[in-house]
């Protein structure tokens, strides 16, 4: 290959590189209705309408690439066809559920019982759940970040469970969130009770700043979809392998 040619190719595979870094997860929630919504403005379409089964949770399984639901104070666990809304019974919990994270190194979902009670260990095989412990956190959805924390988003703002005993430590914050979700590069968003839009919200604080959207009514499952096996290296990382492409191209140029 000519010394023009590699650097072409090189400049060319650097730009690749950054537009995929730049093409955020696809993000979804859901009330009633499902909804694809755009995590760099709010902005979001309905995909289905009039199915309780994914009411009170959303959560996404990157080891298969599945989603998961909770359906309205039955506790019942479905999976979700993200391109027509429809959903599959897995099982039946014996607990009234709210909120839904899962943990992709143990395969395994988190909810919470929706009348303030423990935090609830679901095996996504058969939707049987079992209690961890812990309770009356006044949390409302959960979402799990890469390195296994399981945070909990609602009344009080944020904060995060202890998975083996279910107890609860609070952040903080000054906002209601019904639905939270982690995108693939550990950024937290949250919907709030009262406007409907999303937000991102800082996990060290609970501190959040307005996206924008107005996103259905009451929305309480959030999660992005993306897999765990195939993420695309961060933008920190695709600059140094640009720069190093451009580098040897440039040490090439000099040689020749």
């Amino acid at each position: 290959m000519s010394m023009k040619h590699f650097t072409r190719a090189a400049a060319a595979l650097a730009f690749t590189l950054s537009t995929l870094a730049a093409q955020a997860a696809p993000l979804y929630g859901a009330d009633n209705t499902l909804y694809s919504i755009d995590s760099s403005t709010g902005a979001s379409v309905a995909i289905a309408s009039g199915n309780s089964a994914y009411r009170l949770g959303l959560a996404w399984n990157g080891n298969t690439n599945t989603m998961y639901s909770v359906g309205l104070f039955d506790g019942t666990l479905s999976t979700v066809n993200l391109s027509n809304g429809a959903t599959t019974v897995v099982g039946d919990s014996a607990f009234q559920l709210t909120g839904l994270a899962f943990d992709t190194t143990y395969s395994t979902l988190y909810s919470l019982d929706f009348n303030g009670g423990p935090l609830i260990r679901v095996d996504p095989t058969n939707g049987s759940a079992v209690a961890v412990g812990g309770g009356n956190n006044n949390m409302l959805d959960l979402s799990m970040n890469s390195a296994g924390v399981l945070f909990g988003g609602g009344f009080g703002g944020i904060g995060t469970f202890n998975t083996t005993t279910g107890a609860f430590s609070l952040i903080g914050g000054s906002m209601t969130w019904t639905a939270i979700a982690f995108d693939e590069n550990d950024q937290l968003f949250g919907i709030d009770i009262g406007g409907d839009a999303l937000y991102r919200i800082d996990t060290a604080t609970g501190n959040a700043t307005l996206v924008g959207g107005k996103i259905g009514g009451d929305v309480r499952g959030m999660s992005f979809a993306y897999s765990r096996n195939n993420n695309v290296p961060e933008p920190g990382v695709l600059a140094l392998v640009s720069l190093g492409l451009l580098g040897v191209a440039a040490s090439r140029r000099k040689k020749v």
